[in-house]
């Protein structure tokens, strides 16, 4: 019988946080060069640590939640989910929701957001 103790638990989890953090650093990278230029790799790590530990307080745990999350944190600003209404309605927690579900009225409330600052709202 195989036996997992907590520590080992641990260690795990900190290498596969740990290679999320790589995977957003890169995607960063791809899909927004000039913010990665701006703050270079040290600056862009550090952000999607923030943003780890920030979708976390949310529920958001999943590699998708988290990464929806930090794109968020990155295209509006770190600290969109304090500032701004519709973010803070949207990661509100319902009775029965889940982290995708949050995640889901998240993306919808980012995208209404930019159609409305568009101009292109209904």
């Amino acid at each position: 019988m195989l036996t997992i103790r907590e520590a080992q638990l641990r260690a795990f989890s900190v290498h596969r946080t740990a290679r999320f953090v790589d995977e957003m650093v890169q995607h960063i990278h791809a899909s927004l060069p000039d913010h990665y230029a701006a703050l270079r790799d040290d600056g862009t790590r550090a952000a999607v640590e923030r943003g780890v530990v920030s979708a976390g307080h949310y529920g958001l745990t999943s590699e998708d939640c988290a990464a929806c999350f930090i794109r968020l944190a990155f295209l509006f600003d770190e600290d969109f989910h304090k500032q701004q209404p519709w973010a803070v309605e949207a990661l509100r927690v319902r009775d029965g929701d889940t982290e995708f579900d949050r995640t889901a009225r998240l993306a919808e409330a980012a995208m209404a957001h930019l159609k409305q600052a568009a101009g292109l709202s209904e």
